[in-house]
């Protein structure tokens, strides 16, 4: 309770905080884990095409309890083909005899890898060997436009994107070492409802910054709003610090 009842005007029976309230429960939404963001086909995991070649099949959602056989065959990790080694000299084809070692004695990565292919295999074939090891994280996902332009398919549907979006950064905090960052360059078709699912994912106190990516000073860049010119993006920043109740 707020103000002074012994002062005329001064008097409230509301508490001195601002936030969301639920009456039921009689505390703030924030300070209640059970809240959270819902949408349709939450309990599944979307492979989803990553090429315009892709962008007219029907996707597939495995819910993970019916379909849970197939969820593990996706998730089991994938053989990697087609290996090149980049040095200064240009690219080299590996092969069984390439003297190249990509882990040491003692399980730490000793290349650097650029994986071409759908993002969810690549990142469970990775999670065996770099589980908690990943120190920094950056992701530049689809936008949820609707702009084929893009060479993976930029068309899904608001749950779909969501569903595709929670599948990959549950996989990719697991990857995270402890107080590793996380950063996803996103714009205003789904930066709201990304926030609130990564405050779900990684911890709503892990939230560190909303990063402003201005992309030009006079033109701005080209959008479909004809009303104000758009000239930012917008990268979340989280790092992952187990949270411990004070």
């Amino acid at each position: 309770m707020a103000g002074d009842p012994l002062k005329k005007g001064r008097y409230t029976n509301f508490g001195n905080k601002i936030g969301l309230f639920s009456n039921k429960t009689g505390n703030f939404i924030c300070n209640s884990p059970e809240v959270v963001l819902n949408f349709p086909f939450k309990d599944t995991v979307l492979e989803a095409g990553m090429t315009k070649e892709d962008s007219s099949r029907e996707e597939r959602f495995l819910h993970i309890e019916m379909d849970a056989k197939d969820i593990d065959t996706l998730e089991d990790p994938k053989v990697l083909t087609n290996f090149k080694y980049i040095d200064q000299s240009g690219e080299h084809a590996l092969d069984e005899n390439s003297n190249i070692e990509f882990f040491d004695e003692n399980g730490e990565l000793k290349q650097n890898l650029l994986i071409k292919g759908n993002n969810l295999l690549a990142l469970h074939t990775l999670k065996e060997k770099l589980t908690g090891k990943i120190k920094l994280i950056y992701i530049d996902p689809p936008y949820n436009t609707k702009n084929d332009g893009f060479r993976y398919n930029d068309s899904f549907n608001h749950s779909s994107w969501l569903t595709f979006m929670r599948n990959r950064l549950e996989i990719a905090k697991e990857l995270l070492a402890l107080n590793g960052s996380i950063y996803v360059n996103i714009d205003y078709n789904e930066v709201h409802y990304l926030k609130v699912l990564m405050d779900e994912i990684f911890g709503i106190n892990n939230f560190q910054r909303e990063i402003i990516w201005r992309m030009g000073f006079l033109s701005g860049y080209k959008t479909s709003a004809n009303n104000y010119i758009r000239n930012h993006d917008t990268i979340l920043f989280y790092i992952d610090i187990p949270y411990r109740h004070v």
